[in-house]
């Protein structure tokens, strides 16, 4: 119930993330990036309201994006990159950027949303191609 980083990329992880990792309330960062990991993103990160840092990029992701996402105020940077995530930002999230003055810390957020298809629609987000 301590641990507050979150820490193993690039081990050749599979399945899907614990959802005993949001019980984890002191947890600050969370850094899953270049694994195998699966699934979709749960909507229990609101529940980490502690969280400044999530790297979930190269991994194999899938639906939408959770709104719930939006909830998280200490949020300063998420990526989401090089996944299988579909749909729309939610607003929420988007108003939780730090030039919106709405209270929120976020500075980057990174998704599949650039090129001629993408899979992800983002008025905020630093836009990569998958």
């Amino acid at each position: 119930q301590n641990l507050s980083d979150f820490d193993v990329d690039s081990n050749n992880l599979t399945g899907s993330i614990p959802e005993s990792i949001f019980n984890i309330q002191k947890l600050s960062a969370i850094d899953l990036d270049s694994n195998n990991l699966t699934g979709t993103l749960s909507r229990n990160f609101g529940n980490l309201v502690d969280l400044k840092y999530v790297s979930l990029f190269s991994n194999q992701f899938q639906g939408t994006i959770p709104a719930r996402i939006g909830v998280l105020k200490k949020l300063e940077i998420m990526y989401l990159e090089f996944n299988d995530l579909t749909g729309a930002v939610a607003t929420s999230i988007c108003n939780n950027f730090k030039t919106k003055n709405m209270g929120g810390n976020l500075q980057s957020l990174t998704v599949a949303c650039g090129g001629a298809n993408p899979e992800v629609s983002c008025a905020c987000c630093t836009c990569y191609n998958d």
